[in-house]
């Protein structure tokens, strides 16, 4: 349930259920929120999380933290198991430029697991 009765036109708002803009679009132009799925190049075992908060910048040749950086970033979801593997597992700046060369599209979202229109 995302929101309960309280009372007459009152409701309490569950938390977890809200979710904010990251003020990007995909690649067809579809507004891109926190708990978004995003699936590169078309491919269904390719697919991330949206998601807002601290991460680890990290070298990939000798894969040693660099820095921490708070931002929206991409986490892979686990999918056939490819995907499981260093540097593919790895958190992700959400920014424009990764969206366009990943091609990267809303195929839905980690709180009702179907695309909505927003």
């Amino acid at each position: 349930m995302w929101i309960k009765t309280i009372g007459q036109n009152i409701y309490e708002i569950i938390p977890a259920t809200i979710c904010q803009y990251t003020g990007l679009k995909d690649s067809s132009g579809n507004k891109i929120w926190e708990n978004d799925i995003l699936m590169r190049n078309q491919d269904p075992n390719d697919l991330y999380k949206i998601v807002f908060g601290e991460f680890d910048v990290i070298n990939t040749d000798n894969l040693k933290v660099v820095t921490k950086v708070i931002g929206w970033h991409c986490r892979v979801l686990k999918t056939d198991g490819s995907n499981e593997c260093i540097p593919f597992c790895l958190p992700i700046p959400l920014s424009k430029r990764f969206i366009k060369r990943a091609i990267l599209e809303v195929v839905g979202n980690t709180i009702n697991r179907s695309n909505s229109e927003k």
